[in-house]
């Protein structure tokens, strides 16, 4: 089976577009990231919740330390101000090169293996140079359960 109608057709981004605008196209249809494109759709970079919230929330050194930080946390004070300020803030600082991407033919397990490789949980795919829409672990596993478990197996084989 190709990833064509596990795709989640979803809002693109541009440059100059607020933060929290990107944050509610996510949220309106469960993805992580949603791509960059240009006034001709085509995809200029992507843009995705962990990276911002990395980029934006999280010093190294929090990340570096993590497993020895405690529950409280006194240096992130006033946490809503800093988070109302990422929300106005437009998201070109944020914008990542174009990741790989696939095409609605591709099979589903390409997708699966792609995504394995590349370390993420999504793709995007793009079909003669325009955007379609986005692919995801989660949308593969809600696929794979609403088969049963012979053809599962037969997909794997």
């Amino acid at each position: 089976m190709n990833v064509k109608p596990l795709m989640i057709s979803t809002k693109v981004a541009t440059k100059g577009m607020l933060v929290k605008q990107f944050f509610l196209a996510c949220s309106e249809v469960a993805v992580p990231a949603i791509p960059v494109c240009n006034r001709q759709g085509q995809m200029v970079g992507e843009l995705s919740l962990q990276h911002i919230i990395k980029m934006s929330c999280l010093p190294d050194y929090m990340v570096e330390l993590s497993s020895v930080l405690g529950e409280q946390l006194s240096c992130l004070q006033n946490v809503e101000a800093k988070a109302s300020q990422v929300l106005a803030n437009p998201v070109d600082a944020y914008i990542a090169p174009v990741p790989e991407v696939i095409s609605s033919n591709s099979p589903v397990m390409k997708a699966l293996a792609i995504m394995e490789r590349n370390k993420t949980s999504y793709l995007f795919i793009v079909d003669n140079g325009k955007y379609q829409g986005v692919v995801t672990v989660q949308a593969i596993v809600n696929w794979i359960l609403t088969m049963d478990t012979s053809k599962v197996c037969q997909m794997v084989n």
